[in-house]
């Protein structure tokens, strides 16, 4: 597991136009992280993408580094959270095969 803390977000408050899928004017929420250093190295792109969709259907990791473990997410249609929020994240590589079987067709 690791733990991904919103350092600051946009939630495009401000604005009370913006196109929504679902929401009317919900537009989408960024939020800036950083990750807590758990292990000798912060996951790649791919290894955290999931884990945030998981979390949070919606939700797309648009920017990261993995040397220094920052980045910006966003959810569609919806808000960041508030900043100093901790998220618990699984990493595929901790998970058992069968629960990142994502074509399981029953």
């Amino acid at each position: 597991m690791i733990k991904l803390t919103v350092l600051r977000n946009d939630n495009n408050e401000e604005e009370s136009n913006l196109p929504s899928r679902f929401f009317p004017s919900a537009g989408a929420g960024n939020g800036w992280f950083q990750l807590e250093w758990a292990e000798e190295e912060f996951p790649s792109h791919s290894e955290l993408s999931w884990p945030l969709q998981q979390w949070n259907d919606d939700c797309v990791l648009m920017d990261y580094d993995a040397p220094t473990g920052k980045g910006r997410f966003v959810i569609v249609d919806w808000y960041a959270p508030k900043p100093g929020t901790v998220i618990d994240l699984h990493l595929p590589r901790e998970m058992p095969l069968e629960e990142l079987d994502t074509d399981n067709a029953e």
